[in-house]
């Protein structure tokens, strides 16, 4: 029980705590340290909003969660007098027109979007316009057109692009540097949007065509469609569905409006369709009465339009082309001359079967013979493939050797903190051999290391042992590794390499290592998630590395001379059924014709293209740019100086305006020339001199809220200390 203190023990407790603390001689310091703070404070507010409103920083802001097609976002709670806490973009302006051109040229497309917006809100308005990339392309030009404004995108060295953003916010003009949220969403600010203003924007990028199952395809983003939320869902799936259910109106508006589409389409080989699985499409030839010669690969340019015209945007455009049935390669060149230098692009297309044909019948019957095969596997197991990754890689190796032909020779390479090997040289594919192979595969565990060097140079330098047989190496990993460098100089400089196939297992393989040792190497890359996926994901590599559809592909000039070329990659990798061929070349001589030389199974083989003087295929100058600077780039894995690899980057990349690591894209407000004109923007900026609003922060209610209750609650400290003292 606790027992009350006595009064004079109080009273002297009381005596000395007073006596100690001197609240009268504390009590001035303390208002004066909470006036320095908010002082501090308004400071501090002043500051954030200076920089608000230059653009140097930017309040959190939220765009949807899917993006349909081109959509200018906007804030109404950012406009004028709004004391939102953290305001989104989850307005979506109405789309008054939209009208996007194609330039296709081969697996190459050049698309120019133009889409005008209107500011139908009654106040000035920030805003943020978004569009969906293909995960494979790049942008290279935007144009801004807001009312007599214009903002104008270019790409820039990152430290030069940074000073021509800070110089333009200095002298009141809008900047933004493009950003890329993700790997397939475009998006730019746009500042000072006044109502009842029109926006235009002219986006220009390049992407690559996909090719599948012997067809061409291309997707253009139209549809505009709020994307489901599940109703048990987070606070951020909440306020993405919540937006959604904003923008449902607005879609729908969008929907509603139309588009229109021409194509250009030059697949540089014979075609036997041209289709839209996902609209009404009219084709013609661009040039009925081209001339060319007799030998020549060649096919008609085609244009593309809507039936009626224009059509809702409601739906994703799809078109699909597919090459005429080929029992040999073909080939095609695009050409481009710029600042008088010739940029030619080469593509060549694996044989195709006819619509009848199975792609077993393609192998049997129609190519003649086939290439013999020397294979190495290479099977890790080490620790970090313990569990479902060894049961994945066995099952994949367990497969691969089903499916080797009598013709081929294979051996099987093991490795952990060591490794071993079936046979001491590949051998013939016998039902022996194979049992040896499946009772080596039965006994193989998961432990030990990842020296992953020596087994990778074994299988990297075992000698061809014929002349017409192609050497191959399958490496099955999860690219577990830290000296990836080694690995990488170790492919990299090994004189003629095989052609490396390299198979991630698990769920978070090193996808970088294994893509860049596949490059390396001349190969590709093919990721197994799960056991699921084993039989499909291999049956897909090992048909199409099966036949080499040709091989020891070499370009030739016509006439030859001595000017100086540059071609990327340097070493053409072989020619795989189901997957076409790029080479990109420039020259300061244009020749008068293309020869590619290759090798089939069972006879040489060439081909030539008479190149034009006339014709111009725009993009072939921006894909070698993208080509050289991937080259450059592997430099520094080889060990290149990186100073000097940088240095060539980004002459590559301002010159051709590509997109590089040293590189940033930089969109910046045009100066007007007339009078009127700069009236209009001096009033229009004084009109909002904050976009904004001082008072958006959302912090201050609060914060001075809690400070007068501090202030209170001190005073009522100090009064009720001196009444007990008294």
């Amino acid at each position: 029980m606790i027992k009350a203190m006595p009064k004079e023990k109080k009273s002297i407790y009381y005596q000395s705590f007073h006596q100690y603390k001197k609240p009268r001689r504390i009590w001035p310091i303390v208002l004066l340290c909470i006036t320095a703070l908010i002082g501090a404070l308004f400071t501090l507010n002043k500051s954030y909003a200076q920089r608000l409103n230059n653009g140097e920083i930017s309040r959190h802001a939220s765009l949807p969660n899917e993006v349909g097609s081109g959509q200018l976002f906007f804030n109404e709670q950012g406009a004028m007098g709004n004391t939102s806490k953290q305001p989104a973009y989850n307005k979506s302006a109405l789309l008054i027109n939209s009208r996007a051109s194609f330039d296709i040229n081969g697996l190459i497309a050049k698309v120019t979007v133009e889409q005008s917006f209107l500011n139908q809100s009654d106040n000035i308005i920030n805003a943020i316009y978004a569009f969906p990339l293909p995960e494979n392309s790049a942008v290279n030009q935007l144009q801004v057109q807001i009312g007599e404004r214009k903002i104008i995108g270019k790409i820039m060295e990152k430290a030069q692009a940074k000073k021509v953003f800070q110089k333009a916010l200095k002298t009141g003009k809008k900047a933004s540097l493009v950003e890329q949220h993700r790997p397939n969403l475009f998006t730019n600010k746009i500042a000072n949007i006044a109502s009842k203003e029109q926006i235009t924007v002219t986006l220009t990028y390049y992407q690559h065509v996909e090719f599948k199952h012997n067809v061409f395809s291309l997707r253009f983003p139209m549809n505009i469609t709020p994307r489901f939320q599940p109703n048990k869902a987070t606070d951020e799936q909440n306020l993405l569905r919540s937006m959604a259910e904003q923008l449902a109106f607005a879609g729908s508006i969008n929907n509603q409006q139309n588009i229109q589409l021409s194509i250009a389409l030059n697949a540089g080989v014979p075609l036997a369709s041209i289709k839209s699985p996902s609209h009404d499409i009219l084709t013609s030839p661009i040039n009925q009465h081209e001339q060319v010669a007799k030998d020549s690969v060649v096919s008609h340019p085609m244009s593309v339009k809507l039936r009626h015209g224009q059509t809702k945007m409601n739906k994703d455009f799809i078109l699909e082309w597919q090459a005429a049935s080929s029992t040999t390669p073909q080939l095609a060149i695009f050409k481009e001359e710029v600042n008088q230098e010739t940029y030619a692009l080469a593509m060549l297309l694996p044989p195709q079967p006819s619509p009848s044909a199975s792609k077993k019948n393609l192998l049997n019957d129609e190519l003649e013979s086939h290439f013999t095969r020397q294979i190495t596997f290479i099977i890790d197991t080490s620790g970090s493939m313990q569990g479902p990754s060894i049961t994945q890689a066995k099952q994949s190796l367990l497969f691969a050797l089903s499916t080797l032909s009598s013709q081929d020779k294979f051996n099987i390479i093991a490795f952990n903190s060591s490794y071993t090997t079936t046979f001491a040289q590949p051998q013939p594919v016998n039902a022996l051999n194979l049992e040896t192979a499946k009772r080596f595969i039965a006994q193989l565990q998961a432990n030990g290391g990842t020296q992953m060097y020596e087994p990778l140079a074994r299988a990297l330098t075992v000698p061809q042992q014929e002349d017409t047989t192609i050497n191959q190496v399958i490496f099955i990993t999860d690219g577990a590794v830290s000296n990836e460098q080694a690995l990488f100089k170790l492919i990299h400089q090994t004189v003629n390499i095989p052609r490396l196939f390299t198979v991630g297992i698990g769920h978070a393989p090193n996808s970088y290592f294994m893509r860049k040792a596949a490059q390396f190497g001349r190969g590709t890359f093919t990721h197994i998630g799960n056991v699921n996926q084993v039989q499909t994901k291999m049956t897909e590599l090992l048909t199409q590395i099966s036949q080499p559809a040709l091989r020891n592909i070499t370009l030739q000039f016509q006439p030859l001379h001595l000017g100086t070329i540059e071609q990327y990659p340097s070493k053409i990798p072989d020619l795989y059924l189901g997957e076409p061929l790029l080479v990109a070349i420039k020259t300061k001589m244009m020749p008068d014709s293309i020869q590619v030389f290759g090798e089939l199974a069972n006879q040489g083989w060439h081909q030539e293209v008479l190149l034009q003087k006339n014709q111009q295929h725009i993009g072939v100058s921006t894909v070698w740019a993208k080509a050289k600077i991937t080259d450059l780039l592997d430099g520094l894995v080889t060990g290149n100086d990186p100073d000097t690899v940088k240095q060539s980057v980004l002459e590559t990349s301002l010159q051709h305006q590509v997109i590089s690591p040293y590189s940033s894209f930089i969109a910046v407000e045009q100066t007007l020339h007339n009078e009127e004109s700069s009236d209009k923007k001096s009033q229009l900026r004084a009109s909002n001199s904050t976009p904004f609003p001082k008072t958006a922060i959302g912090w201050q209610a609060p914060f001075f809220s809690g400070l007068a209750l501090l202030i209170f609650s001190l005073y009522w400290q100090f009064r009720r200390a001196q009444r007990v003292s008294a």
